[in-house]
């Protein structure tokens, strides 16, 4: 699968919301979703809705 992506505006209005942050990397959640994404960057989470749903997500920022 392909890791979301959030510019830093979009993940930084998410965060102030308490709709996204940062990651232990040791956490379990984080070893399956490192199995399951392999181009994520491992730093960052997110809750959102898209066209398919709500989601909770693993993200990589791009700038």
């Amino acid at each position: 699968m392909t890791t979301r992506t959030l510019t830093r505006a979009e993940y930084e209005a998410k965060a102030r919301q308490g709709y996204a942050g940062r990651i232990d990397r040791q956490d379990e959640a984080a070893n399956i979703w490192r199995q399951i994404y392999p181009d994520w960057d491992g730093k960052r989470w997110a809750i959102g809705d898209d066209a398919e749903g709500h989601y909770l997500d693993p993200i990589n920022i791009r700038d």
